[in-house]
């Protein structure tokens, strides 16, 4: 080996342990954990009707919710007219009104 060699080994061994602590030296000034995987496909892909089952289930509550506001107002559940009535700001009735009059002969 040529002095020109050794000289070149020597010095890429300090550089290359001067690189090492400064690497080390930084990684432990960072305070955030950073944890790296890499991107995989997974196993079973998700099913391309996703949409469809999203507007399904939407639909679905709203005719849930449109169920269950018609069951209480049709039990006439204490407080619960009352308050569809401040929510929906208009009067709800659900009692029959007579729209005759029993007249006596």
């Amino acid at each position: 080996m040529t002095r020109e060699q050794q000289t070149a080994s020597a010095t890429y061994g300090l550089i290359a342990q001067k690189y090492e602590s400064v690497r080390l030296a930084k990684s432990e000034q960072e305070t955030d954990v950073k944890i790296g995987a890499l991107a995989l496909r997974p196993e079973a892909p998700v099913s391309k009707h996703t949409q469809a089952k999203i507007a399904i289930g939407l639909l679905a509550a709203f005719l849930l919710a449109f169920f269950g506001a018609a069951v209480v107002v049709a039990l006439s559940i204490p407080g619960a007219k009352r308050k569809l009535e401040a929510a929906t700001g208009s009067r709800l009735t659900t009692e029959a009104q007579p729209t005759r009059r029993l007249v006596e002969s």
